[in-house]
């Protein structure tokens, strides 16, 4: 049987201090890569202006020239959740007998064991978090399956929302490099190469412009520098994250195979926006016992969430992922 805690909702304090980790701890999002667009009950814009060839010749009368393109990206929040339960008997053997009341089940959980599954559901959420907002795609059949028969363990969980790369692959403005192939040490900078030649002529010099890699491809990118010998990374120091002078951000979400370029930041500025609702704590979480007539407890967690980017022709991607 699973774990959960205690018999009743959170206070508001405690329960704020929770939410906080448990939607911010995901590495895209402590590294400051996304903006956060907040409240949001149904939908938000991500409002768009682009204004181009004005510039002409000096004119008593001047005529029209140029053009203002005014658009919007939609951050539509979905709905999903975590729900687990657990019997309380099974802590009894973990942890000292004077920190268990014997009427258990008229009792809350021990402070050290509420803080124990506390950690790990944040750490669960976050690796799922990460996942989630790059690799997501959105399946309705297979949501519609999961309502009606549930999610087994190991099943596809990255069903409720498209993430990131899904929506770049779909979008003819994003650029992206034809061939794709697997990255190695042999040719992982002839690869950040074709990335950065890629990029439009605004973006090379965009002070938010970043390349966003995952451990994986950090792992073969610091490996190549230290064979370069001479001009490389020492065997015994980390490789440098940088290329051309860009920083390199190193993102547990990411696909392997996968470069990314594009500005990023925790303000208006960046390309890459998530998007989430607020929801009333007493309904966001809740760690109760299952009924009266039972022994198990069970934890609920609701969340409702979407990520997109602001401008297509911002983002240059290499990817084996589809």
């Amino acid at each position: 049987m699973p774990i959960t805690i205690s018999n009743t909702n959170y206070a508001g304090d405690a329960l704020m201090n929770f939410l906080t980790l448990a939607t911010t701890t995901f590495s895209t999002m402590e590294k400051g890569l996304m903006a956060v667009e907040g409240g949001i009950k149904k939908e938000r814009e991500i409002p768009t202006l682009k204004v181009e060839g004005f510039i002409q010749a000096h004119q008593e009368t001047p005529t029209h020239s140029g053009s203002i393109d005014v658009d919007a990206r939609k951050l539509t929040p979905k709905d999903f959740m975590g729900y687990l339960e657990f019997n309380p008997r099974k802590f009894e053997s973990h942890w000292m007998a004077v920190q268990m009341n014997p009427k258990l089940l008229d009792a809350e959980l021990p402070v050290t064991a509420e803080s124990a599954i506390i950690q790990k559901v944040i750490e669960e959420n976050s690796a799922y978090m990460d996942l989630a907002v790059w690799q997501g795609k959105y399946d309705a059949l297979a949501v519609t399956d999961a309502i009606t028969n549930g999610l087994a363990p190991g099943a596809n969980n990255l069903i409720f929302m498209d993430g990131f790369l899904t929506k770049m692959l779909a979008d003819a403005a994003v650029t992206k490099i034809a061939t794709p192939v697997v990255l190695t040490e042999a040719n992982i900078f002839d690869k950040f190469a074709e990335v950065k030649k890629a990029r439009r002529l605004a973006l090379k010099s965009n002070k938010r412009g970043r390349y966003l890699i995952n451990p994986n491809t950090a792992e073969i990118y610091e490996n190549a520098q230290q064979a370069q010998g001479y001009k490389g990374a020492n065997v015994t120091d980390a490789g440098k994250m940088t290329y051309g002078g860009k920083p390199v951000e190193v993102i547990d979400g990411l696909p392997d195979d996968t470069i990314l370029f594009t500005p990023c930041g925790n303000t208006i500025g960046s390309n890459l926006w998530l998007g989430v609702n607020d929801i009333d704590e007493e309904t966001y979480l809740k760690l109760m016992q299952k009924q009266n007539n039972s022994e198990l407890w069970f934890l609920k967690m609701l969340f409702k969430m979407d990520v997109n980017y602001a401008f297509g022709e911002d983002a240059v991607l290499y990817t084996t992922f589809s």
